[in-house]
């Protein structure tokens, strides 16, 4: 997944470095290196998630989610980030219809998601507003790790997508659109994704250009390990 040994992902127990400039407006932070449980953390802000019907957590990449497509998901009650920057890990097994990672209602249907990335038809798509709206999309591959980060910035009126770091495409969406509340993984109403989920991190702000490749070459750096 990573280019190098300095990538390998921290311990549990670790904790974020808040005076690392690339942990400015983190607000959500999760490794996925529980090893067993039925809870995900987060080391931002404590909103942490409830693994529902048998979600695994494997040891790929030390730590990961894996879906089945059948039934499991991720509950978080009634958590809404403020997401101007999603950034996930994900590694395909299918591309059977059904959501990844969202904020919006319990429906299957992205103009109920003020943001989220999610398969459709066989294509993968991430979009930073309701509907069809600063649109991003590919076919990828199965069975390989890859970084996807996507920028909404209400500032400048455009959105932008990063696919391993390296600039994917570009929309303008004019004002950012965020009518729909609970960040979601891996279900909406009874459609469930097929997939493994290896890190999400959300900001409160955008980051841009040599700011979202360093977090994918080493995604790590903003984390203390654990005192040994």
């Amino acid at each position: 997944m990573f280019n190098n040994k300095s990538q390998i992902k921290p311990a549990l127990g670790s904790t974020i470095d808040f005076n690392h400039p690339l942990s400015q407006g983190l607000v959500g932070c999760w490794l996925f290196n529980e090893q067993a449980g039925n809870k995900i953390y987060d080391l931002a802000k404590d909103n942490n998630g409830n693994l529902l019907n048998g979600v695994l957590i494997t040891p790929e990449n030390l730590g990961s989610l894996k879906f089945d497509g059948t039934n499991d998901y991720v509950d978080f009650s009634s958590y809404t980030p403020e997401a101007n920057t999603v950034s996930i890990w994900v590694k395909f097994n299918s591309l059977q219809n059904g959501p990844l990672v969202y904020v919006g209602n319990d429906v299957y249907g992205s103009g109920s998601w003020s943001w989220s990335f999610f398969t459709y038809n066989g294509v993968f798509y991430f979009r930073a507003n309701p509907g069809n709206f600063a649109d991003f999309y590919e076919v990828p591959p199965l069975g390989v790790w890859i970084n996807y980060t996507l920028i909404r910035d209400n500032g400048s009126g455009v959105s932008l997508a990063y696919k391993n770091g390296i600039y994917f495409g570009s929309s303008n969406n004019s004002t950012l659109s965020n009518p729909f509340p609970n960040l979601r993984i891996a279900k909406a109403s009874s459609v469930y994704a097929s997939f493994n989920l290896g890190l999400i991190k959300i900001y409160n702000r955008a980051i841009y250009a040599e700011k979202v490749l360093s977090p994918s070459e080493k995604p790590y750096q903003i984390i203390n390990t654990p005192a040994t």
